[in-house]
């Protein structure tokens, strides 16, 4: 989660320029570490991981419920771009492992990719961070994939878990209340308990 993205707008992520390179690999005390240090978009003083169990596991797509009901197909052509470019270079960005659990590199711009982040609540997996790589998955009928499962995390999600189904593909960013079943129904004061994930994953 990182944050509201603006009705109407047109996704257009930069055609990658140059050659693929990574440029730094971190193992899965890194990435924990990283997560710990996360914070609350509307309380920079509310560490929400801090305390949680944090775990790098093995999971089915299938299980995942999303929280968004939409994804960006721009996003979708880049995230499938980006991960075959990596295969070629024998980096399965939707396997990670505890050596391998991100990666830093450079395609046009600085990037960043971690596993995706679930939280568990009620017995549910609910995907925090990465839809379009579980997106992905699902597309290429993956039966498993790499995420970081968060347990006991001190914070309530700021929207309701909904079916694939109801997640459609779009060019353009949709009104707030075709973007997520937000659990007040005001998405401002809903977005304060966003994840902030800029150096979770990122691409700049």
């Amino acid at each position: 989660m990182h944050g509201p993205r603006i009705e109407g707008e047109v996704y257009q992520p930069e055609l990658p320029s140059g050659e693929l390179e990574i440029t730094d690999i971190s193992n899965w005390p890194t990435v924990e570490n990283r997560l710990r240090q996360v914070v609350l978009l509307g309380d920079r003083a509310f560490y929400p991981y801090r305390k949680a169990n944090l775990s790098l596991q093995t999971v089915c797509p299938k299980d995942i419920f999303p929280l968004a009901m939409y994804a960006l197909l721009p996003q979708l052509s880049f995230i499938s771009s980006l991960y075959e470019e990596l295969m070629r270079l024998e980096v399965d960005i939707l396997n990670f492992d505890s050596q391998i659990s991100s990666i830093d590199f450079t395609w046009g711009k600085q990037g960043r990719l971690a596993p995706p982040l679930i939280e568990i609540n009620d017995g549910c997996l609910l995907l925090v961070d990465g839809l379009h790589r579980v997106y992905l998955a699902r597309l290429l009928g993956l039966e498993t994939i790499s995420a970081v499962i968060a347990d006991g995390v001190e914070s309530t999600l700021p929207c309701l878990p909904v079916s694939w189904d109801d997640v459609i593909l779009t060019d353009t960013v949709p009104p707030a209340n075709l973007k997520r079943k937000f659990i007040t129904g005001d998405p401002e004061a809903d977005y304060k308990l966003f994840r902030l994930l800029d150096d979770y994953v990122f691409y700049k």
